[in-house]
C-alpha cells in the first residue's frame, strides 16, 4: 500500500478499487441540512486528509471517471460518492476540474443502471451540502435528467434518484417549482401508486420527496392539492412511521393557506386519520399531526367543525399535559375557541378550560406557552354566552387574562386580546347582575391600578409624540423636562402616570419598558388601547357596590411590573381549577370564593374576527 506522509500523519493513496476510504466522518444525505458527526479523535486528520482529496486524490478520480473501463468506471464513481457523503470535497473544485458534466453523463448510461444509481447518488450528496453546492448541479440541468430517470426499471436508481429530488426541491422554492414543471410530482405519485412489490426504502424516500415538492414559502401552486392530497391519504394509512411522518409534513405545508386549500385537504377525507395521529406516542408523527390540526382550525366555522368532530378535543386536552407540545396545542385550542359560541361550548365541554388555566400555575410551564394558553381563554370569551362567562370566572380565568395584560408591552395584539376578554367578562357580569363581584375580583389582581398607570403614561406618550415627534425615550423625557418639570424631575412621573419601580433601597425608577413599548407604537395603536382602557375602567366608576374595596386597592402603592412575567407567579399561585362540565347558573353568594388571586395579572387572547393564521 502506497501513502503520503502529511505532516506527520500517514495517509493512504487510492491505487485501486479494493483500497477503502477512511470514514472520519458519518454523514446522512436523506435529508436537506444532514448532520455530521465527527469524532473529535479525528478532527484533525479529517482536515488534513480533505486537503489531500481536493489536491491529489479528487483530480485523479475525475480522469479515472473518464475511462472507458468499466471496472475503473464503477470503482471511481463509488469513490467519490463516499467522499462526497463525508463532505470530503468541495463542490466548487469539483466544478473546477469539469466533474460536474462527467457525473451528470453517468446519470445518462441508461444501459448500467449500477453507474446512474451511483451518480443519483453523488447528486444526493451535492444536494444535501450549501445552496451554493446545490445551484451548481441545478444550472447543469441535473433536475430535468432525474426526473426522468424516476422512469426507470432499476429501484436503487429511482431511490437515489428521489433523494437527490428530495433535497433539491426543499433548497429554495425556484428549485421546488422547476421540479414540479419537471413532472417530479406525476411521476413520483406514480411510483408509489404503481410500483409492483414496492420496497419500504423506495416509498420512504417518494413520500419525502413528495413533502418537499409541497412545502415552502410562498406555496406551490394550489393544483398541487387535487393531484397530492389523494396519495398522501393512502400514505397516511402506511404502517411505517417513517412514511407517515413525511406525510403528515405535506398536510402542514398545504395547510398553511386560504379556506380554500383547508377546505380542498377536508374533501380529501384526511381530517379523520390525521386526528387519530394525535394519539401517537411518536414525536415525529405527533409534531406535524399537530402542526397540521392547528392550521386547518385556522380555517372558518365549518372546518373547525370537522376536526372537533373527528374527537380532536380530548386527544388536545392530553396534549396540554405534554411538555413537548403543550404550547402547540394550546396554539391550537386557541383557534378552536376562536369560533362560533356552539365550539366555545364544546371546549368547556371537553374540559379544556380548567387544564388552560393551570398551565398558569405550574413552575416549569415557559411564558410563551402561557400565552398561548391565555390567547385560548380570551378567545373564548369572545362568543361565549353569558353562562358560559360565569363558567371562566369561576374556573379562575380572570387571573390568567390579567396576567397576560401587564406581560403584553411588546405584543399590540396580546394586549388589545386580553382587554378584550376582560371587558367581555365585565359585560356579561352587567348582564347577569354580577358587575360587583367580578370587578371585585379583577380589583384584587391590582389590574385597574396597572391600567390605569398604562393609561395615563400612553395618554402622555401619545401627546408628545403628536407635538414633538420624540424618537427614543431619551427624547420623550428631554422633552418633557425642557418645558415643565425643569424644577422637580420627579413631576414628569405624576404627569405620566407614575410608571416606576421601586428599587429594593426605595429609590423611585421610571418604567424604561413601558415608555420604549408605548414610543414604538403607532399613534392609533395608542388610541384603541386608551378606548379599550376606557371602557373596562367605566365599569368600576359606576359601581358604587365595590368602590370602597376599589379605594383601598387603588391607593396601595403597588410594584409595576418588570420584563420577565415569571416574577409575578405570586399573582395566581393560589388559583385552582374547578372543573364543572356545564355551564353554571348564577349564584351570587358562592361568586365571591372564586377569587382570580391577589395582585396583578396579565392577559393573553387571540382575539379575532377571523381566525388569525399562526405559522410556526
Amino acid at each position: 500500500m502506497n501513502a503520503i506522509d502529511i505532516e506527520g500523519h500517514s495517509l493512504p493513496m487510492l491505487e485501486d478499487p479494493s483500497l477503502p476510504i477512511p470514514n472520519f466522518a458519518r454523514y446522512h444525505h436523506q435529508k436537506k441540512k444532514s448532520q455530521v458527526i465527527e469524532n473529535p479523535t479525528f478532527k484533525k486528520v479529517t482536515k488534513l486528509y480533505n486537503k489531500f482529496v481536493e489536491k491529489t486524490i479528487l483530480p485523479k478520480l475525475i480522469r479515472q471517471l473518464k475511462s472507458d473501463d468499466l471496472k475503473t468506471q464503477t470503482f471511481s464513481i463509488m469513490k467519490l460518492r463516499t467522499l462526497l457523503s463525508q463532505d470530503c470535497v468541495s463542490i466548487p473544485m469539483l466544478k473546477q476540474l469539469n466533474g460536474i458534466p462527467v457525473i451528470l453523463s453517468y446519470l445518462k448510461m441508461h444501459k448500467n443502471p449500477e453507474l446512474q444509481a451511483e451518480a443519483a447518488w453523488a447528486c444526493s450528496a451535492i444536494a444535501a451540502g450549501s445552496s451554493d453546492d446545490t445551484k451548481i448541479i441545478v444550472e447543469e440541468g441535473v433536475i430535468e435528467i432525474l426526473s426522468y430517470l424516476l422512469t426507470t426499471n432499476n429501484v436503487e436508481v429511482k431511490l437515489n434518484s428521489l433523494d437527490a429530488l428530495s433535497n433539491i426541491a426543499c433548497d429554495c422554492t425556484k428549485y421546488r417549482d422547476i421540479a414540479l414543471k419537471k413532472d417530479v410530482l406525476s411521476r413520483l405519485i406514480g411510483i408509489i401508486r404503481h410500483e409492483p412489490d414496492k420496497p419500504l426504502p423506495l416509498i420512504r424516500s417518494a413520500a419525502s420527496c413528495l413533502s418537499s415538492l409541497c412545502g415552502g414559502t410562498p406555496q406551490p401552486d394550489e393544483s398541487i392539492n387535487e393531484h397530492a392530497l389523494p396519495i398522501i391519504l393512502s400514505l397516511l394509512q402506511s404502517e411505517d412511521d417513517e412514511v407517515v411522518a413525511s406525510a403528515c409534513w405535506a398536510i402542514s405545508y398545504l395547510s398553511q393557506g386560504s379556506d380554500t386549500k383547508i377546505q380542498s385537504i377536508i374533501d380529501s377525507g384526511i381530517v379523520p386519520y390525521l386526528v387519530r395521529l394525535l394519539d401517537s406516542k411518536n414525536p415525529s408523527i405527533l409534531s406535524p399531526a399537530l402542526k397540521s390540526v392547528g392550521n386547518i382550525v385556522t380555517g372558518n366555522d365549518y372546518q373547525t367543525q370537522c376536526v372537533i368532530e373527528a374527537n380532536a378535543l380530548p386527544l388536545l386536552r392530553v396534549l396540554l399535559e405534554n411538555k413537548a407540545f403543550r404550547q402547540e396545542a394550546a396554539w391550537t385550542i386557541s383557534n378552536i375557541t376562536a369560533g362560533n359560541s356552539n365550539q366555545v361550548q364544546m371546549v368547556i365541554q371537553a374540559q379544556l378550560i380548567p387544564p388552560l388555566v393551570h398551565l398558569f400555575t405550574s413552575e416549569d410551564c415557559e411564558w410563551d406557552v402561557k400565552k398561548e394558553a391565555g390567547w385560548a381563554i380570551a378567545n373564548a370569551t369572545e362568543n361565549a354566552s353569558n353562562q358560559n362567562i360565569q363558567y371562566f370566572v369561576r374556573n379562575r380565568c380572570i387571573g390568567p387574562l390579567c396576567l397576560i395584560i401587564a406581560s403584553a408591552r411588546n405584543d399590540d395584539q396580546l394586549l388589545s386580546a386580553g382587554l378584550g376578554g376582560i371587558k367581555n367578562i365585565l359585560n356579561a357580569g352587567e348582564n347577569m347582575g354580577n358587575l360587583p363581584n367580578y370587578c371585585q375580583l379583577i380589583a384584587e389582581t391590582g389590574l385597574i391600578h396597572y391600567i390605569d398607570r398604562y393609561r395615563r403614561t400612553a395618554q402622555h406618550v401619545r401627546t408628545y409624540k403628536e407635538h414633538h415627534s420624540p424618537t427614543n425615550v431619551s427624547d420623550l423625557i428631554a422633552a418633557a423636562n425642557k418645558e415643565d418639570y425643569e424644577k422637580d424631575p420627579n413631576s414628569l412621573i405624576e404627569q405620566i402616570g407614575r410608571p416606576f419601580v421601586k428599587s429594593e433601597s426605595g429609590k423611585i425608577e421610571v418604567d424604561m419598558d413601558m415608555l420604549k413599548a408605548m414610543m414604538s407604537m403607532e399613534i392609533s395603536v395608542i388610541d384603541t388601547h386608551l378606548f379599550n382602557i376606557e371602557q373596562i375602567m367605566s365599569y368600576f366608576k359606576h359601581t358604587q357596590e365595590v368602590k370602597s374595596h376599589f379605594d383601598r386597592v387603588y391607593g396601595v402603592q403597588i410594584q409595576i411590573y418588570k420584563e420577565e412575567p415569571k416574577e409575578y407567579q405570586y399573582l395566581i399561585d393560589t388559583i385552582e381549577p374547578v372543573q364543572i362540565s356545564t355551564p353554571i347558573e348564577d349564584d351570587d353568594d358562592n361568586l365571591s370564593t372564586f377569587s382570580g388571586t391577589s395582585s396583578h395579572a396579565h392577559s393573553t387572547i387571540h382575539k379575532k374576527k377571523k381566525k388569525k393564521k399562526k405559522k410556526k
